[in-house]
């Protein structure tokens, strides 16, 4: 018989498990796991990479194999990344009673996507939600799949925080005519809270939602208040459609920018958001407004950089 969060027998032994350590969701979770004094493992391929880990009760490993002591007491699994070893490690842990695994909204926003990278992308997640599905009812174990909007908050995101260091830098942004789409941008720490209702409400059943900000803003105003957030006067230029793919063209060919591609612009004249009164009404959602400021850009080991230079003046 699975083990149920929250029972009394062995509680002292259950543990949570989460599987890609290093990503902003799962730091935001580890955190919020942590401050409500819960047992958590934490499987990574790098091991930790977090520069408090030596004050962290979170146990890190970089793999996890059946003979390891985490596997006879794991009772909720939280899964981020790529699915494809979910079959494998959920074998592994035979008192599994709960799994909440991480998608995407673009499984809905970016159907239509002509970019075959982001197909391949969007399959993936596709097979991987149905994964989760098949296999936890088999096993007659509890799971949950979120699907995000547009994450920011801890300044390790690749949209939001890449917009907010090139306008640190160059003081402007160009965007299309039509960057009218809606946004919802949604704090990560929204997120991590979410997990925590699905862990403490042993009764929600198995099922997706949707997980959006607690705004809805046009492309354009969700840009200046990036630029609000910095300090600086809100610079947006206009430019032709075919001007920005140059641009495009341009930014792909160094590699910290090989993931954008012209349907990024397609898409900031279209309305990218989700409807969450699910999750409000089973998980008491209530995410933040969309209100950054310049620390919402700044990563844990940009925070400890500044604080040692500070501290050596």
């Amino acid at each position: 018989m699975n083990h149920v969060p929250g029972s009394p027998a062995n509680a002292d032994d259950e543990q949570i498990l989460i599987h890609g350590g290093n990503n902003q969701v799962a730091q935001a979770i580890i955190e919020a796991l942590e401050d409500q004094g819960e047992r958590v493992v934490v499987v990574s391929r790098s091991g930790s990479d977090r520069t408090d880990s030596s004050s962290s009760n979170a146990r890190w490993l970089s793999g996890l194999t059946d003979t390891d002591q985490a596997c006879s007491s794991v009772h909720t699994l939280i899964w981020i990344g790529p699915f494809e070893p979910l079959e494998s490690v959920m074998g592994m842990l035979g008192s599994l009673s709960r799994v909440i695994a991480f998608s995407s909204s673009s499984l809905d926003n970016k159907a239509d996507s002509a970019d075959i990278h982001e197909q391949h992308v969007l399959s993936a997640l596709k097979d991987g939600e149905t994964q989760v599905r098949l296999q936890c009812d088999a096993a007659e174990i509890a799971w949950t799949v979120f699907r995000p909007t547009l994450i920011y908050g801890l300044g390790r995101d690749r949209n939001l925080t890449r917009f907010a260091n090139l306008i640190d830098r160059f003081g402007v942004i160009a965007l299309p005519m039509a960057a009218n789409g809606l946004r919802q941008p949604v704090h990560v720490m929204d997120l991590a809270c979410a997990v925590l209702a699905v862990i403490q409400q042993s009764s929600i059943c198995s099922g997706v939602y949707s997980l959006g900000g607690g705004d809805r803003l046009s492309y354009r105003e969700m840009v200046a208040r990036i630029f609000v957030s910095l300090d600086r006067p809100v610079r947006i230029i206009v430019l032709p459609m075919w001007m920005l793919r140059c641009g495009i063209w341009f930014l792909r060919r160094r590699r910290r920018f090989d993931d954008v591609n012209a349907q990024m612009l397609l898409r900031m004249s279209r309305d990218l958001i989700v409807d969450h009164q699910a999750a409000v009404r089973d998980l008491a959602y209530q995410p933040r407004p969309f209100k950054p400021d310049r620390q919402t850009w700044q990563s844990a080991d940009d925070v400890r950089i500044m604080a040692l230079s500070l501290g050596s003046e």
